[in-house]
């Protein structure tokens, strides 16, 4: 493990039964600290984290995309759903990226019909990150109709959600379908 990090286990392993409580700043600066500088000790912390929440899981899922690890990514949001943890409104905007950077369609699409399996049966609902980011993922991995049903469906098409749909299509060289 690196020196740098080893003074902080002690403070993050007392901290770790209560991760949930920590503050998100604080998490977030803990996160781009860590994994930025010195990512295999950041799972070094993951995994002794007696307790894990979402908060640890899209930290980590996080940490990889941001590193340009996108297969590891959606590596450990896999094993987030293995392990019973339900993604919420901030993993899948990160996980679709992910499948985005990689090009990984049927990963992307899995996801995509998990996120409505849940609206459905459960009372979730996906917010304005998980739409432009399903959107984004799509047009990223080539289709554009699938980007365009997703468009479809959602009921109030503002600004941002209107950029991620034509700004897919202009990078995907597919303006005049707008």
């Amino acid at each position: 493990m690196n020196e740098a990090v080893a003074p902080l286990l002690p403070v993050l392993h007392f901290r770790a039964s209560s991760f949930t409580d920590m503050s998100f700043d604080y998490q977030n600066r803990l996160h781009s600290s860590l994994f930025s500088r010195h990512p295999q000790d950041a799972l070094v912390v993951f995994d002794k984290l007696p307790q894990r929440s979402n908060l640890a899981w899209n930290g980590i899922i996080r940490g990889f995309h941001d590193v340009g690890c996108f297969s590891k990514a959606i590596e450990f949001y896999q094993l987030m759903v293995s392990q019973g943890f339900i993604p919420d409104n901030l993993t899948y905007p990160l996980v679709l990226r992910a499948c985005g950077e990689w090009n990984d369609l049927e990963e992307g699409k899995k996801i995509r019909d998990f996120i409505l399996w849940n609206e459905s049966n459960y009372d979730t609902k996906c917010n304005l990150y998980v739409e432009c980011a399903m959107i984004d993922m799509f047009t990223k991995c080539g289709s554009l109709s699938e980007a365009r049903k997703i468009f479809e469906g959602i009921r109030e098409k503002d600004l941002a959600r209107w950029g991620a749909l034509i700004c897919g299509n202009m990078q995907s060289g597919d303006i005049v379908s707008i």
